[in-house]
Parts: structure tokens; C-alpha cells; sequence
């Protein structure tokens, strides 16, 4: 392990010891406090910031997450969890589901490494969304605290896209169509999947802003719309596609549905609209053939990765080719008489688990995700029946749609492995283990 701690020594490494000590200490007396500063850490990724040079050599997720661990074991009279929550369907489908991305490849080494170092966090934060979140005024403290992540990114984003913050780091220069794309730090530097977790945060977003009053419905309103700037920004045509699904769901499952579905189409138009020529033409050049009815080469290139990601499976049906491996085999599996310029992932999550982890990881993912749907609209169905059920409806529906925008932009996304993924559906988790504890119960 190669650690630099030569920023823990200047003025701003003080001060973020000072913070990190304070942090530390107030986990140890509230596992949910932890709980709620995880969130914090691996979505705004400060460790990953130009402000903290060198920190990102040290592993500060895996380190902070033993605080939490070791603050559950000193609680936990105080938590009072006598069932054992990794007997539901969920959990249990989760870990094994895990498992199997651990043992892919035939538990090859490299598909190791990669599970180390990509899925761990995710195994950790389901953990203990799963274990600490029991009420429903934790999950609204848990989501309120998400949106102002989103907030704080694409505030701190658009001020360094705009040169106010001096950071190179936010901008992706495609050389192509001449555009400056914005992207963010760590895990979420590519723009594409940067859009995809500013769409996922929207249904949240106006959620609270609508049920919101007075200065919080500004704020709500506010991160909302400035999200919708970023996502334009990152010039991302999943983005886009996951975008328009979203806002359409949401009207559609609203109550004044036709009044809504209208609203949400109007501001899709504004959004075209207020964008650029580029952007626009970007959009519209989504599986448009070129002179000649020839498939544009961006559609043809996921073709192509499809029919290779089908090879891999045909080759390897049981343990796949391992987790984090399709790219590396691509040119091994790739159809006869096709060149492809580069190795590239395959450009749509279902066909990344089922070429990497095989039939039985493959059948674990869908399960998790049908499990967790099916969760949300059961928990919707029952709203009004009391206080708590109400509240889980209220928090469902954003939910609900949230991962289906991820699943949309899943077919033309590599996002199979996504942490954000993951922290909504272990969320469904909470809410039906909530459920549970009513007289509605919620058998899945």
C-alpha cells in the first residue's frame, strides 16, 4: 500500500483531520449518523477532489466503514435488531448474487480483483442501508441528505465547467463534435454515467420540492432545475433517453396524470429547446441510419458488443467470462469479419452480468431487481391505509421510478456493478421490512 500523506500535513489536511476525527467520534456514539456520512462519502467522493491532493491513495470508504461496523457492535443493545435480516428473499439473493460475481471467470484472480475493488462498497453500503434504516423518518433523512449531495455536486461542477473553480478535471473534450462534455470525480468521471446518477436523482428531487413548503421548496426546486442544466452539459444521449423516461413515468403515475404527463412533456421541450445545435443534432442522431440506410457507427458498435457479449456467454454459460473481464476478451469472442477499432465494454448492463457472471448470476440480477419492483408497487398500493404507509408511498413512487430510469439507460449503459444502483434497491429492502412492522403486511 502506497499512501500519501503529505496532505494531512498542510493547513487543509488539519482542518479535514480536525473533521475526521469529529466524524469519527459522533459514528461511534450513531451507527445512522455513519450511515448517512457513507452516503456522503461515496457520492460527493471528496477524497477524489483536486482540493485534497494525494488523500485518494488512502482507502477512506473501507476505513470509515470499519468505524460504522465497530459502532454497530457497540449499539447494538441500542438498536434492538433481534431478527435476522439476512433471511429475506432480497438479502439473500443479493449476497449470492455477490458471490457469484466473486467466483466468475471459474474464480479467476483478475474477476477477483475487480469484485475488491469495484463491489465491496456496494456489499458494505447495502449492509448497512439494510440493517440501520428501520423507520420511515430515517429513509426521508437518508434521501434529504442524497439531494443535497446532488446539489453540492452540480454546484461545485457547473462553477468548475464554467472556469470559476480552475479544475480541468470536470471537462471531457470531445474532439469529435467540438463539445466541452461535464463529468465529475472518481467513479462518476465519464459523462455518460455521470448523467445517468443526475437523472436517477430528479423523481427525488421534485418529489420533495411538491410536498415541500415555503424555503425548502425553493432549495428542492432549485437543485432540480440545476440538475437539468448539468444533465444537459454532460451531452449524453442515454442521459437524455433515461431523462425523458423518467419525467413521462412521472406524469403518467401522477394523480392529475394527464395535467402532469403534459407539464413533463413541455419541459422535455424546453430542455431541447434552451440546448445547443450540437446537443440537439446528438439527440437526434440516436439509431438514425446515415446516407445510404447504413446504421450509424455508434449503434453499429453495440451491435457488434452485443453479439460479442452473447459469444462470451455461449463459451463460458456457468461462471462467465468474470466480473470486469468483457472488455479485456472482447477481441477473443468478437463475431468473424467484424473489425472493431477498440475494446470496449458492452454498452448494456444485462449482457455485461450475463457474459461476465453466467446463467445463474444472470438469473440472480433480474430476480433482484423484479424482487425490488414488484416491492415498490406493492408498498404504492397501499398508501392511505395509516400515517407510515403513506409515508412509503410517498418515498415508492420516486423510487420506483428512479430504477427504471437506470434500467433504461441499463441497455445502452454499462451500469451493472453501479453503486447508486444498489443503494436504491437495498432501500426497497427498508421499505418493506417497514411494511412488515404494520398491519398491511408486504409478502414478497
Amino acid at each position: 500500500m502506497n499512501w500519501n500523506i503529505s496532505f494531512l500535513f498542510s493547513i487543509r489536511g488539519v482542518i479535514a483531520g480536525i473533521i475526521g476525527v469529529f466524524v469519527v467520534l459522533k459514528t461511534l456514539k450513531d451507527p445512522f449518523f455513519g450511515l448517512l456520512f457513507f452516503l456522503f462519502l461515496i457520492t460527493v467522493q471528496p477524497h477524489q477532489m483536486e482540493q485534497f491532493p494525494g488523500i485518494e491513495t488512502i482507502p477512506i470508504v473501507r476505513l470509515y466503514s470499519i468505524f460504522i461496523f465497530l459502532s454497530i457492535f457497540l449499539n447494538h443493545q441500542k438498536l434492538k435488531r433481534k431478527e435476522k435480516w439476512f433471511f429475506s428473499t432480497h438479502t439473500l439473493m443479493f449476497l449470492l448474487f455477490s458471490l457469484t460475481l466473486a467466483t466468475s471467470g471459474g474464480c479467476s484472480p483478475l474477476a477477483f480483483n475487480y469484485f475488491n475493488k469495484k463491489f465491496i462498497q456496494v456489499i458494505i453500503i447495502y449492509i448497512l442501508i439494510t440493517y440501520l434504516i428501520r423507520e420511515p423518518h430515517q429513509v426521508k433523512k437518508f434521501f434529504n441528505v442524497y439531494i443535497f449531495c446532488i446539489g453540492f455536486i452540480v454546484i461545485y461542477c457547473l462553477l468548475g465547467y464554467h472556469g470559476l473553480l480552475g479544475i480541468d478535471k470536470l471537462i471531457e473534450r470531445d474532439r469529435e463534435l467540438n463539445i466541452q462534455r461535464l463529468r465529475y470525480v472518481g467513479s462518476m468521471d465519464d459523462p455518460n454515467g455521470f448523467a445517468l446518477f443526475l437523472v436517477s436523482s430528479l423523481p427525488l428531487s421534485i418529489t420533495f420540492m411538491l410536498k415541500s413548503k415555503y424555503i425548502k421548496k425553493l432549495v428542492y426546486g432549485l437543485i432540480f432545475f440545476l440538475t437539468l442544466y448539468a444533465i444537459r452539459l454532460t451531452y449524453s444521449r442515454g442521459g437524455f433517453l433515461a431523462l425523458f423516461g423518467v419525467t413521462i413515468l412521472y406524469g403518467l403515475t401522477s394523480k392529475r396524470k394527464w395535467l402532469i404527463t403534459i407539464l413533463s412533456l413541455l419541459l422535455i421541450g424546453a430542455f431541447l429547446i434552451t440546448s445547443n445545435a450540437d446537443y440537439r443534432a446528438r439527440i437526434i442522431s440516436i439509431n438514425k441510419a446515415a446516407e445510404g440506410e447504413q446504421i450509424d457507427d455508434s449503434s453499429l458498435h453495440r451491435l457488434i458488443l452485443w453479439r460479442t457479449g452473447i459469444n462470451m456467454f455461449k463459451a463460458h454459460p456457468f461462471t462467465g467470462v468474470g466480473m470486469g473481464q468483457f472488455e479485456p476478451n472482447v477481441y477473443n469472442y468478437i463475431p468473424d469479419n467484424v473489425i472493431l477499432k477498440r475494446a470496449q465494454v458492452a454498452h448494456n448492463s444485462f449482457i455485461t452480468v450475463l457474459a461476465e457472471a453466467g446463467i445463474l448470476g444472470f438469473i440472480l440480477y433480474l430476480l433482484i431487481i423484479i424482487v425490488a419492483m414488484k416491492t415498490l408497487l406493492k408498498s404504492y398500493e397501499i398508501k392511505g391505509k395509516n400515517s407510515v404507509s403513506m409515508d412509503l408511498a410517498i418515498f415508492s413512487r420516486p423510487l420506483f421510478i428512479s430504477i427504471t430510469g437506470i434500467l433504461m439507460c441499463g441497455f445502452f449503459l454499462t451500469q451493472s456493478y453501479n453503486w447508486m444502483f444498489y443503494i436504491f434497491l437495498s432501500l426497497t429492502h427498508c421499505i418493506r421490512n417497514i411494511n412488515m412492522k404494520t398491519d398491511f403486511k408486504l409478502k414478497i
